[in-house]
């Protein structure tokens, strides 16, 4: 698994140690169920990650590698437990009644004592009959002096 996948794979997993704040009532729902997703993934449970996100999902990463829901499927035949990462600045929002916007900010906690560099995200929840699925996520990281120097 090239480097750029394994980031879009941990920076989806990473959602599941947030603590995910709703800014309005109904946005519990979709909060609840990217938390649920990403829970699943840091468990390696495939069959609840197939059932959490719809059929075309798409994960973007901080490279700009893209990822679909088959890839992610696949990959998590070789999954490990991904360690917890840091959630700040997390909104969801809903338009119309079916679709949930999340954004935040995150992160990851490497392997080794080394935190990866910040990153901002931007995950898409579609409502099913089914209940909220995961749609997209895309994340960037956040450059500063330290990243650019890299």
């Amino acid at each position: 698994m090239s480097s750029a996948t394994k980031s879009s794979v941990v920076g989806m997993m990473l959602l599941g140690a947030a603590t995910l704040t709703a800014q309005r009532n109904d946005a519990a729902d979709p909060l609840k169920a990217l938390q649920a997703y990403s829970e699943a993934l840091g468990k390696c449970d495939r069959s609840a990650v197939d059932k959490l996100t719809t059929d075309d999902a798409l994960t973007i990463g901080p490279r700009g590698n893209v990822v679909t829901k088959q890839e992610v499927l696949e990959q998590m035949r070789q999954c490990k437990p991904n360690p917890p990462a840091t959630m700040s600045d997390t909104r969801a929002r809903i338009y119309g009644n079916d679709t949930a916007v999340v954004t935040g900010r995150a992160v990851l906690r490497g392997r080794g004592g080394q935190d990866a560099p910040e990153q901002r995200f931007t995950a898409v929840l579609v409502k099913t009959v089914d209940g909220w699925k995961y749609a997209s996520y895309h994340a960037a990281t956040i450059r500063t002096t330290d990243t650019l120097a890299k």
